[in-house]
């Protein structure tokens, strides 16, 4: 998305809340993208003015320095111990800074040094203002919401009238501030008219001084006010975002656009006419005129376009998602290709409507950047052929007001279908506030034991109030008793690691952790560099390992180091110290050859060899490589430059040719005129083509390499890491390649050029002023480093404040049953508070640091302005021609030099993603799919036996072992059943079958054949199982059960219903097999979905079937259905049922009792209960004297009761 605001900053905003209106999952997250629309065409900051007014008196205190006295203490405050995260003495200094300090923003100083100077955590940065308090300003909003229920029926009227009644006055304070700036920016072009008539015609050097003074000072009014502007707009944004309760908002925020377009053009137009006349100013209109309906055509054509791209990167994270959380079903029944494939096809559709909307895109930038060309080309034309000298003092002027026009000419149709997608997006918000809510029950009275707790009476209940009734007539009476619910859950040592057997020396070693930057891993381990980091580095990020190892080499003072990319799994912050406190530090005077992909290492470099294919391609120096390259963006750079000066020479020859009475080709200047500016406008076109095709290639490749290596990481990963934070991999990561990168790319070459062009013109028109921007330069290179190091800590500090917003959503939707059943509703709302006051206390200073910047680097290049009028006002030869082209370049710096930082900054911040992105595709995986060399014979396996040899089975080094030198044997066709107390080791054995987790020592055979031996797929695809927790995906019931179009047609498949006992249920789902199965089976019962699993076991036809705890979860019915099948469908196969219910697995051929993960008895059933020594003897005996009713009405009763008898044991 652009990023772009009105002082050529790019602000990086975003916005999360929860919502527990009663509705799917996609409903509340296509709401949440209406509300993200929606902030694009708002920004609030309530009683600003109030607060400027009452700080009038305190312009010259101090008192912000006090606040910082504050940050720098360090406080052991928890975030519980004050409400809403609040914490004492965190105070943000912002409430206590006089109106100057606001103004220059001098109150960020403090945090901008903290951050310049070490590594931010959460606790150095300010508390969130009082006025910025989540709940306040939830309620608040809240509050006038609720009190236009009565007054408004329109189903928009109700949230923009309480978001006028909340914001109202702020709104308007944003936009007579932005008139006022809008003003004071068009005196710049008069000022400069002014200075360039009086270096034709001559007068006082004091008037050329006030004039240079009064640019000066109308540029500072406008960088004051503008961000003054902005500054109100991120509070309203900060605002809004709570209010709204937002999962995501608008990264760009220019809503005034819309009002002040209009206002700004014809302020233009009106000066355009006095400088050059009527006529020729009407030219540049109509070609103003005409590209409005174009930009507008081309920006509905975006918005189409950008519309079918939501939706196809929605379907692509929805299907992630499912199978990031599904992914040990997933594995265990071998379908990580079919997913693959269809996450991969839903991707190529998403890369074609990227493509679609980045050559949109061009167009776009086209009329952008064409405009200003265009709308000079005709302006010029005119105005010469109709008779009229170009002179320095028309033509300089005038091209700076046509530079005022691209912006708005190009946003006010763009804001136009902004508001209309506003508009819509508001409906929809509106319609989901409306939706029917669950009505708040009042607490029931207490009851004792045996009095009735829930009565219904002839109750009919369905899904949805139209829907059909899934029960009828239902009447009943419960007694107090106990609810059991399934839980909901909310989610060698390091030293000898780089010893590596060498003798401690222990100087040595502190100064190799400090420059590996691994000293403040070390407090976070428990027992520091003592602490067992496990096999593979089990307990430490991919970063953490690549450091690790970095250590261990550094430690053995070699003279040669090879390096081979240790660069790669770090962020850039770690990247850098790194590479100056390690690489160019510690091992200073080493010869150290360095393997990267990085390029922003390079220039530390004493030789760069560029490797292409397996060759050196380049050889040399960084300077000389970088001198050898082709770049079409200094091309189009040099073009603007030379269209510009070619002005200037015409403006020189037309003054020159009027003062001796000549005539001037006028035909020629203006034919080459309109030449250079083509040739800019082409070069611009194809960078940007190259820009979008090198970034859509990019992304594809990465996105696939990124898939096929998550889907192929081993369970241990998974099950230790957040699911918010690998979707975030598939979301925020893959869209900062998709879009953000291409465009900050883009954004940072072209200032990166444009500045280098324009300070290369000053300096050559005006070559005294190099002793102005020399200390300028330095001064801008202090504050762009503070900026860059802070921004970046405080970035990072964003994104970790984000993910528990997304964690706490996700998990309060997961557990929405339980939170409604506990009322824990209020708990959650105020936990969500607390998560918003987190992010916001992170992303208000991040805004504030923005407008920080901006103030400084604007008043840098006012500075440049500055001296450059003043040279060419009192130094320089009388010259109109190139001093209109020199301070037409300087005036471009103010913008630009600002731009070209905040795009460093996001292109780093976006390379980060990509960093992020490629270190998971650098973890290690599992272990192959498929071994060429060993595949097992096609009809493998085929009586099914199996041989367990001295299985041991850790889940990690460091713990006890969950299966212990465990060894027996099972005959084809036998069915065994596998009990056990919990934590005995039961679900460990099918882990180890399944290989989920490899096995420390020992082995399985099947058929004779070592499955440790042969590929993951090979094994897992010859084993049908039926897991306890039915994981059904959204989609068809078709490929529920058949992903692989492998069943042989939908006869067998039918079939495979039948005997599960669920064919009757597919055919009452509208479409039988095409039926569409919401995420999760969530329109299917437990009972359900677990027949349904059978009938996918049934379809694979292997000789090995595995039910853990198939029936746990289900009724007698449904378990009397499953046992039918294994009896039947199963009956020449081997089956392992493990069981917790003995009347499940007590009439199996032998029954395999575990305990503490060791073998404790495999026997029959008769002969384990003739033994009155035996534990399971002891577990029937239990069973059989608490459960007796339940084992009566059980399917296999008979045979236990009869087991149980002849043992003669009381039943």
């Amino acid at each position: 998305m652009d990023r772009t605001n009105g002082s050529g900053g790019v602000d990086d905003s975003r916005v999360a809340g929860i919502s527990c209106i009663p509705m799917s999952n996609e409903a509340e997250l296509e709401d949440f993208e209406d509300v993200t629309s929606l902030l694009n065409t708002a920004e609030r900051k309530d009683g600003w003015l109030a607060k400027l007014r009452s700080s009038l008196g305190r312009w010259g205190n101090a008192r912000h320095h006090k606040g910082f006295k504050r940050l720098d203490q360090t406080d052991d405050v928890t975030t519980d111990s004050v409400p809403f995260g609040r914490q004492a003495g965190r105070w943000c200094p912002e409430e206590d800074a006089g109106w100057v300090s606001r103004m220059f923003f001098l109150y960020v100083d403090g945090l901008v040094k903290l951050g310049s100077q070490k590594h931010l955590v959460q606790e150095d940065v300010w508390d969130v203002a009082h006025c910025n308090d989540a709940p306040a300003v939830a309620r608040q909003f809240a509050v006038h919401l609720e009190s236009t229920v009565d007054e408004v029926k329109a189903p928009r009227g109700r949230v923009w009238l309480a978001m006028w009644r909340a914001h109202g006055r702020a709104f308007i304070a944003a936009g007579l501030l932005k008139v006022f700036h809008d003003l004071v920016m068009l005196m710049g072009p008069y000022v400069l008219e002014r200075l360039l008539k009086f270096l034709e015609t001559g007068g006082s050097i004091w008037l050329g001084l006030g004039l240079a003074s009064a640019m000066a000072l109308s540029n500072v009014l406008e960088t004051l006010s503008v961000n003054q502007y902005f500054h109100i707009l991120f509070r309203i944004a900060l605002h809004l975002k709570v209010g709204l309760v937002n999962m995501l908002y608008s990264k760009s925020l220019r809503i005034s656009s819309t009002a002040k377009g209009p206002l700004q053009i014809f302020v233009v137009m009106g000066l355009l006419v006095r400088i050059v006349h009527f006529l020729p100013a009407m030219a540049g209109l109509s070609v103003t005129v005409a590209l409005i309906p174009i930009s507008t055509l081309v920006g509905r054509q975006l918005v189409k376009i950008r519309k079918e791209l939501v939706k196809r990167t929605d379907a692509r994270v929805k299907l992630c998602t499912e199978v990031i959380t599904g992914i040990k079903a997933i594995k265990l029944y071998a379908w990580e290709m079919p997913y693959v494939q269809r996450i991969e096809a839903l991707r190529e559709e998403e890369v074609a409507q990227i493509w679609k909307t980045g050559i949109i895109g061009i167009f776009n930038s086209m009329i952008f950047f064409s405009g200003p060309i265009l709308v000079a080309l005709f302006s010029f034309g005119t105005y010469v052929l109709m008779g009229y000298p170009l002179t320095a003092s028309v033509a300089f002027p005038a091209l700076a007001l046509f530079n005022l026009l691209r912006f708005p000419v190009m946003m006010f149709p763009n804001q136009i279908t902004n508001l209309i997608n506003g508009q819509v997006a508001l409906r929809r918000i509106q319609g989901y506030m409306q939706a029917e809510e669950m009505e708040q029950a009042p607490l029931l009275p207490s009851v004792g034991p045996g009095e009735v707790a829930v009565r219904v009476s002839r109750a009919a209940v369905s899904w949805q109030p139209e829907g059909p009734l899934i029960l009828h007539h239902i009447s009943l009476e419960l007694g107090m008793g106990q609810l059991l619910m399934d839980p909901w859950i909310q989610n060698a040592s390091l030293r000898d690691n780089v010893l590596m057997g060498a003798p401690l020396d222990g100087a040595r070693y502190e100064r190799v952790l400090a420059a590996c930057a691994l000293l403040p891993d070390l407090a976070m381990l428990p027992a520091g560099d003592q602490s067992e980091i496990g096999e593979k580095g089990i307990n430490l990020s991919g970063g953490q390992r690549h450091r690790v190892a970095l250590a261990r080499a550094c430690y053995q003072d070699a003279d040669v180091y090879l390096l081979d990319d240790p660069l790669s799994a770090v962020d850039a912050h770690v990247g850098r110290h790194l590479m100056e406190q390690c690489v160019c530090g510690l091992l200073a005077g080493k010869t150290r050859v360095l393997v990267t992909h990085q390029v922003q290492f390079l220039p530390a470099a004493d030789l760069v060899a560029v490797v292409q294919q397996g060759e050196i391609h380049e050889l040399g120096t960084y300077q000389e490589l970088l001198a050898r390259g082709v770049d079409f963006h200094e091309f189009q750079a040099a073009a603007e430059v030379v269209q510009n000066w070619w002005l200037a020479v015409w403006s020189n020859a037309t003054s020159a040719a009027q003062a001796a009475g000549q005539l001037v080709h006028t035909h020629t200047y203006l034919a080459v005129y309109f030449s250079l500016g083509l040739v800019s406008i082409a070069f611009q076109g194809i960078r940007t083509v190259l820009l979008i095709k090198g970034s859509t290639n990019a992304s594809r490749r990465l996105h696939s390499a990124l898939l096929a290596k998550v889907i192929r990481l081993p369970m241990a990963f998974f099950d230790s890491q957040p699911t918010g934070r690998l979707l975030n991999r598939f979301t925020k990561d893959m869209e900062a390649v998709d879009i953000s990168l291409a465009q900050s790319v883009q954004s940072f070459i072209m200032c990166a050029t444009s500045v280098t062009g324009a300070i290369v013109v000053v300096l050559v028109v005006t070559p005294f002023i190099i002793f102005a921007i020399v200390p300028l330069s330095l001064l801008y290179r202090q504050v762009q480093l503070r900026y860059i190091q802070t921004s970046r800590e405080l970035k990072r500090l964003d994104s970790l404040a984000m993910s528990p917003i997304f964690g706490n959503f996700n998990e309060t939707l997961q557990g929405l049953l339980t939170l409604r059943a506990f009322r824990a509703q209020e708990q959650f709302s105020e936990r969500n508070y607390v998560l918003l006051n987190n992010s916001n206390r992170i992303w208000w200073p991040i805004q504030n640091v923005n407008r920080w910047l901006s103030v400084r680097l604007e008043l840098l290049g006012i500075s440049v302005v500055f001296a450059a009028a003043l040279f060419v006002a009192v130094l320089l030869p009388r010259n109109a021609g190139l001093a209109g082209l020199a301070l037409t370049s300087a005036l471009n710096l103010t913008g630009l030099m600002n731009w070209m930082v905040r795009q460093s900054t996001e292109l780093e911040v976006n390379m980060n993603g990509v960093e992020r992105l490629v270190e998971y595709t650098e973890l290690p995986a599992e272990a192959p799919a498929i071994i060429p060399t060993a595949r097992p014979p096609p009809a493998w396996p085929s009586s099914g036996a199996v041989r367990v040899e001295h299985l041991q089975l850790r889940y990690r080094p460091d713990l006890d072992p969950a299966l212990d030198d465990l060894t027996f044997d099972i005959k084809g066709r036998e069915k065994v059943g596998v009990a056990g107390r919990t934590g005995s080791g039961k679900s460990s054995l099918l882990m180890a079958l399944f290989r989920i987790v490899e096995p420390s020592s020992g082995r399985i055979i099947i058929d004779g054949l070592d499955v440790g031996h042969i590929g993951l797929r090979d094994l897992r695809s010859k084993l049908a199982l039926v897991p306890q927790d039915p994981v059904i995906f959204s989609g068809s019931v078709r490929k529920n059960l058949d992903p692989f179009d492998a069943a042989g047609g939908d006869a067998a498949i039918w079939e495979a219903l039948r005997q599960a006992g669920c064919a009757d249920l597919v055919r009452s789902l509208q479409g039988g097999l095409d039926a569409e199965i919401s995420e999760g089976g969530g329109n299917l019962s437990t009972g359900q979905r677990q027949l349904l699993c059978m009938a996918r076991a049934l379809l694979r036809r292997t000789r090995i079937l595995v039910l853990d705890e198939a029936t746990s979860n289900c009724d007698n019915t449904t378990d009397s259905l499953i046992q039918t099948a294994i009896r039947t469908a199963f009956s020449e196969c081997t089956v392992l049922t493990i069981a917790h219910r003995l009347h499940t697995i007590i009439d199996s051929d032998r029954i395999l009792l575990l305990a503490a993960g060791k073998l404790r008895e495999f026997d029959t059933p008769a002969n384990l209960l003739r033994d009155t020594t035996s534990a399971f003897y002891g577990l029937v005996k239990d069973t059989t004297q608490l459960r007796n009713d339940v084992l009566r009405q059980s399917a296999s009763a008979s045979a236990l009761l009869a087991a149980v008898q002849a043992t003669g044991v009381s039943a």
